[in-house]
């Protein structure tokens, strides 16, 4: 392995220990409750470090879930059709879930968003996949 691809492996291992530490923590105590510092010696890197990889504790969150939102995004740029939109999207879905460590963040920050309503409350996206959901009656008496 050449000298650029040892130092992004190394830099993906340290992201993702930062992170798994993060969330770690963030279960444990609350999402305001645990400050970066606290994060730093978790993941056992400087608090320097922390802030080069992470610029803002929401970023510990769901920064990943951003970049896989972003792939998306670039993934289905330029689609010209309904089927190569589909073909697109479960191209990407595949490949991010194929990762079982990608599959497991995924869950835990899930949970995390679910059960931490100071870090629901910071994503609109989050707020609206998590809120209680409320049945209502339509004029026809249906309810939705």
């Amino acid at each position: 392995m050449d000298a650029s691809g040892l130092r992004e492996r190394r830099r993906r291992d340290t992201e993702t220990e930062i992170e798994r530490s993060a969330l770690a923590l963030f279960a444990g105590r609350g999402f305001e409750k645990v400050t970066m510092d606290e994060v730093a010696a978790a993941a056992g890197v400087s608090t320097r470090t922390l802030f080069r990889y992470f610029p803002a504790k929401i970023d510990l969150a769901l920064g990943r879930i951003r970049r896989i939102d972003d792939a998306l995004r670039s993934a289905i740029d330029g689609a010209t059709s309904l089927s190569a939109l589909e073909e697109r999207i479960d191209t990407e879905l595949t490949r991010v879930l194929a990762d079982p460590a990608t599959a497991e963040h995924l869950t835990r920050v899930h949970h995390l968003i679910r059960d931490d309503a100071p870090l629901r409350a910071t994503s609109p996206r989050a707020r609206r996949h998590h809120r209680p959901r409320v049945r209502m009656r339509t004029r026809t008496g249906r309810r939705h």
